[in-house]
């Protein structure tokens, strides 16, 4: 097993992408792997992306959604887990796979840093801590696909079932109109705390979060 520590500056000058798992990274699958093709990013996936792309790395940080959809991480992914998630599950998952512990803290008004192996600082999702590890790994900006948004599409789609926040298929009760608004807002908010610690993002497909973070993808 090995740790945050091997990661550091080991992708140094290269650009890096995040793949969340909005909808939209079926929606422009072409222009996605074109823009993979050119630009030869170090990749991480989050969550279950791997029946549309198969990142470099995987990252999970969330335990059920790990015990659902980890049995499905291409075996040419290097595997990222966060601290979170038991070793018995990990066994149980993906057995003797090797894989990268991802020791991290995440709390609400805590400070962004990194110290001695740990990460520390509020990211509330494996999207937002995906930009963290990629930093620390020494690349040069942090391009995003897939981070739509809960508001992206209209409320009354997404609860009808005709419009969906995930590319993938699942049994998905969304959070209420007001936990979706809230969600976004507070997603933004680290975004932006992210920049200021000075990584450079970029969102390459359509989202809801503040314009400044739409890329040149589209």
């Amino acid at each position: 097993m090995k740790t945050i520590k091997n990661l550091v500056n080991s992708e140094k000058g290269r650009t890096g992408l995040v793949i969340c798992a909005g909808s939209s990274i079926k929606t422009y699958k072409p222009e996605i792997n074109k823009y993979i093709k050119e630009t030869n990013p170090v990749v991480i996936g989050i969550n279950n992306i791997s029946h549309l792309y198969t990142p470099e790395y995987q990252l999970y940080t969330n335990t059920q959604r790990f015990r659902n959809f980890g049995q499905n991480i291409n075996n040419k992914s290097k595997i990222l887990l966060g601290s979170g998630i038991s070793i018995k599950l990990v066994k149980e998952i993906i057995g003797n796979r090797d894989y990268t512990l991802i020791n991290f803290t995440d709390k609400k008004r805590i400070p962004i840093k990194y110290s001695k192996g740990k990460i520390v600082g509020h990211f509330r999702t494996a999207g937002c801590l995906a930009i963290m590890i990629l930093h620390l790994m020494g690349v040069k900006k942090v391009d995003i696909i897939g981070m739509d948004g809960h508001t992206f599409h209209n409320y009354r789609d997404v609860v009808s079932g005709s419009k969906s926040h995930h590319c993938y298929e699942e049994d998905y009760k969304p959070f209420s109109k007001e936990i979706c608004v809230d969600k976004d807002a507070l997603i933004n908010r680290i975004l932006n705390s992210l920049t200021e610690y000075g990584i450079k993002i970029s969102i390459l497909t359509p989202t809801v979060y503040d314009k400044k973070y739409q890329g040149e993808l589209l």
